[in-house]
């Protein structure tokens, strides 16, 4: 039994989520509650699905033993085409694709 418990705690997946919780904690104190809050938890959810998406379907190629580099060019052109229409619809028609501005 101790050989065991000993093991696991010299595991470095035990390290590292001993390590993690610490960091939740203190952060949890430092940020007075926001850090767990369910609207901190969706942004970060929300900030980390397209780095997600992008690396399932990367994991996907290089387990099938092709590779492919343009990840990285479309994740960045996707946005700058995005930035440029709506920028394009706030010149000429004096509002933005999502509404009109203040």
């Amino acid at each position: 039994m101790k050989a065991k418990l000993r093991n696991i705690v010299n595991s470095k997946l035990f390290t590292l989520t001993m390590l993690l919780l610490i960091i939740i904690v203190v952060f949890e104190f430092v940020t007075k509650g926001m850090m767990l809050s369910a609207r901190n938890i969706r942004s970060i959810f929300q900030s980390v699905s397209v780095v997600t998406f992008l690396s399932i379907g990367c994991g996907m190629l290089l387990i099938s033993g092709n590779t492919d580099l343009s990840l990285g060019g479309v994740g960045t052109l996707g946005p700058m085409v995005d930035y440029c229409i709506a920028g394009l619809c706030l010149l000429r028609l004096g509002q933005c694709c999502y509404g009109k501005l203040p």
